[in-house]
């Protein structure tokens, strides 16, 4: 039988790559501040630009 944390992760897994994949530069309601991206995004919480790169490749 599958665990309840292995399908939090997978849940966890998708969505991560859902919004690093599909809407990487998409403008949505979930972004903070006034982020277009996930870029800006990243800027809008004071994250250093190499800090997106890192997340991204983890």
């Amino acid at each position: 039988m599958i665990s309840i944390i292995a399908v939090l992760h997978v849940i966890v897994a998708v969505g991560l790559l859902n919004v690093w994949l599909l809407r990487y530069n998409k403008d949505t309601s979930y972004r903070g501040g006034s982020a277009k991206n996930l870029k800006d995004e990243f800027a809008a919480y004071g994250l250093p630009s190499n800090s997106l790169l890192l997340a991204v490749i983890r």
